[in-house]
């Protein structure tokens, strides 16, 4: 029996039908990923009818299309179904393991018999038609002008059949390779030649292009040897437009069309670091399909469409004919500059002389070492990010998922541990918060941060920076922290494998910071988009609610900087006064409340007599009249009698009421303590409004009874800090 009765599908079609179409010629092109196949002990033989086909550094073959009664329908200018009908090539290629083979000399293309919108790969031998390998991410479109159905580039996967057929049935699922198909095709319903619908051309409101689904991460190659090689991965994507205006997807030199960034990061030790990332993939061709909605085709794979989707998968997003910088983006404003790009070859005009050939079967691609990968304990995610000009929502088009992976020995297998994506940047999975760095008017940043206590009064500072869409870039990265502190380890982390471009950090000024050169310098290395860097050291100073402050590398019409809310150490201003309370003495002076240095001010009553209390007021200005929130810092002592308890308390001067507000009370301690107090909710009511003045009271409560027993308080640093 033909294959075409065993394997055609009949598609429904829509009430009126749609036009029906025939593919009568064209090409089929294949492609294997020599790493793969090598890592494998796989191996392919061509026919001799094959032709070299592409410049991609994997050997790509063409084959013409010798037969063809595949047959598809097109309802109000888009694909609808797959009808049914075989194509059939001359030539093919044979996959050998061992002394077993996949005989795939006389391959088909044929519609799959469970989808109407997705195609099977058939080799049809005497005793059986059979499909040896699986083709995913079946986009396809009709080009009105060129009168052809493309599609491409579809993965190519080994069937469980096609494993078995090779004796490895251990390869079932594995990806091998790309396709790409080239269909003439001519009408078949006798109603004349097909138009294309009107193009919808409108205003860029309304433009939003979203990430859908990131799936499919694969390894494709490497160079170097285990273990300290560099691997090629790759990974599929689907966009949808989910505005209300279709969005232009020509290909390069046209500067309408948007870009693809992966990236990926491992979480190890409560480290969030990026050791994966690519150029940006160019798109270049819109399927037009309803992978999230009812599609409004528009006629040409040079927009997409209302509620259309396009799917890249692996075999296109590692397309190194594509593959650009990323230094030529703004993902900010989401434009490409072909002027002096990588496809110009550097050249001030916008004519394509760069194929990309030449290349390793690494570069440009999305790339990570081999000692980033597989590592004990860690968790890994993958992402990705369209960049689309005029887009009105740029947080739509980023997700991750997370994966593992394994040594095999020969080759990293990886697998998605996620069973749906994540949206938004895979950052936001880690630390114990994360702000947006303000003022947003130049694009985002995302600062994350965790902090662990080491024990023995140090604790572990952990940032995250991620550069969301930021053209201006950062170049400096300022946590402030009180000068005398113990710090140590301060440390850097960033993806690329140069030492000699590590941001250097330093502690001196009131702050840890790291920096590199600036504007202009060569040697420069600024944080780029869709990109991490991590800061790190560790203090003998306890977290709290700090700011963050990130130095700009570009010139800009906003400000040199921004800051964010973060975590980090107690930073307490000094206060400027202090005075004792009645029937208190003090010893020292005002510098033995500036700092946590065991320089105290010590607090004796001037009288026994039961209930009294001891203690001091202090002022201070604020920076305005209006603080988001403040911190009041009290490191004390105050040495209690054996069985007796003895309070400390803090008061604000309410400048509403002219009155003193209790904000904390607890018991003290016989060695040095210290009481952090936020107050978030309305602190302009500690501020006057004319002077900025801040007062507090803090006071010590003492049950002497005649005994003679010290009833001293100790006072190590008392200080603000705004925020």
């Amino acid at each position: 029996m033909p294959a075409v009765a065993i394997l055609g599908y009949l598609g429904v079609t829509s009430k009126d039908e749609g036009r029906k179409l025939q593919i009568t010629g064209g090409r089929t092109t294949i492609g294997f990923y020599p790493g793969v196949l090598e890592a494998n002990g796989l191996r392919v033989a061509w026919s001799p009818s094959a032709g070299n086909d592409s410049a991609r550094v994997e050997p790509t073959y063409g084959f013409l299309i010798n037969f063809s009664n595949f047959r598809f329908t097109l309802t109000d200018g888009r694909l609808t179904n797959f009808d049914g009908g075989t194509i059939s090539h001359k030539g093919g290629f044979r996959i050998m393991s061992g002394k077993k083979s996949i005989d795939a000399d006389q391959f088909i293309i044929a519609p799959s018999t469970t989808a109407k919108d997705t195609l099977q790969f058939v080799v049809d031998q005497p005793k059986e038609a059979y499909s040896p390998l699986e083709l995913a991410n079946a986009g396809a479109t009709y080009l009105f002008p060129e009168k052809q159905l493309v599609a491409g580039n579809l993965d190519l996967s080994l069937s469980v059949r096609g494993a078995q057929e090779l004796g490895r049935p251990e390869l079932a699922g594995k990806t091998i390779g790309f396709l790409k198909i080239f269909g003439d095709a001519d009408p078949i319903d006798g109603r004349g030649s097909i138009e294309p619908p009107p193009p919808t051309h409108s205003s860029h409101a309304g433009l939003d292009l979203s990430l859908s689904n990131v799936s499919s991460i694969s390894w494709i190659g490497r160079t170097g040897t285990f273990p300290n090689g560099n691997n090629a991965l790759t990974l599929s994507t689907t966009s949808c437009n989910v505005g209300t205006v279709t969005i232009p997807w020509n290909a390069p030199m046209a500067t309408t069309h948007p870009g693809i960034v992966m990236s990926l990061y491992r979480l190890l030790n409560g480290k969030f670091e990026q050791v994966g990332s690519s150029w940006v993939k160019h798109g270049f061709l819109s399927t037009n399909s309803n992978g999230c909605g009812t599609c409004q085709n528009p006629g040409t794979g040079a927009l997409l469409g209302l509620s259309c989707s396009d799917t890249y998968g692996g075999g296109n997003n590692d397309d190194q004919f594509y593959l650009g910088g990323r230094d030529e983006w703004n993902a900010l404003t989401g434009t490409w500059t072909c002027q002096n790009s990588y496809f110009s070859n550097f050249i001030n005009d916008c004519t394509r002389r760069n194929s990309g050939s030449g290349l390793s079967v690494v570069d440009h691609r999305f790339q990570a070492m081999d000692a980033d990968l597989g590592n004990s304990g860690a968790t890994y995610y993958y992402e990705a990010r369209y960049i689309n000009p005029n887009d009105i929502n740029i947080y739509n088009n980023v997700a991750s998922r997370s994966c593992s992976m394994t040594w095999t020995g020969s080759q990293w297998n990886f697998t998605t541990t996620d069973t749906t994506q994540t949206q938004g940047p895979a950052i936001n999975r880690w630390g114990d918060m994360r702000s947006f760095a303000q003022p947003q008017t130049e694009g985002d940043f995302i600062v994350a941060v965790q902090t662990t206590s080491l024990g023995g009064g140090m604790w572990r500072y952990e940032y995250a920076v991620y550069n969301s869409s930021s053209d201006r870039q950062m170049r400096q990265f300022d946590i402030p922290i009180p000068d005398g502190m113990t710090v140590q380890n301060i440390g850097f982390h960033d993806i690329d494998q140069d030492a000699t471009n590590n941001w250097v950090g330093t502690y001196s000024g009131g702050k840890v910071s790291w920096s590199t050169g600036v504007f202009g310098s060569s040697t420069a290395n600024p944080l780029k988009y869709s990109s991490v860097f991590n800061f790190r050291f560790d203090a003998n100073v306890q977290p709290v609610s700090s700011l963050g402050t990130m130095g700009l590398f570009k010139p800009g019409t906003g400000g040199p900087n921004v800051g964010a809310a973060t975590k980090g150490p107690l930073a307490l201003k000094p206060v400027t006064s202090f005075a004792a309370v009645p029937r208190t003495r003090t010893t020292g002076t005002m510098a033995d409340l500036a700092a946590s240095d065991d320089a105290r001010l010590l607090l004796d009553p001037t009288e026994r007599s039961g209930a009294l209390g001891l203690g001091i007021t202090v002022s201070t200005t604020a920076p305005s009249a209006t603080p988001g929130n403040f911190i009041v810092g009290v490191e004390s002592s105050n040495p209690s009698p054996t069985g007796r308890t003895r309070t400390q308390t803090i008061e604000l001067w309410n400048w509403t009421t002219s009155a003193w507000e209790v904000i904390d009370t607890r018991q003290t301690s016989t060695t040095d303590s210290v009481a952090l107090v936020t107050i978030t909710s309305n602190p302009t009511r500690f501020v006057n409004g004319s002077t900025l003045e801040v007062k507090a009271r803090i006071s010590f409560s003492f049950f002497d009874d005649r005994t003679g027993l010290s009833s001293q308080a100790r006072l190590d640093q008392v200080g603000f800090q705004f925020n």
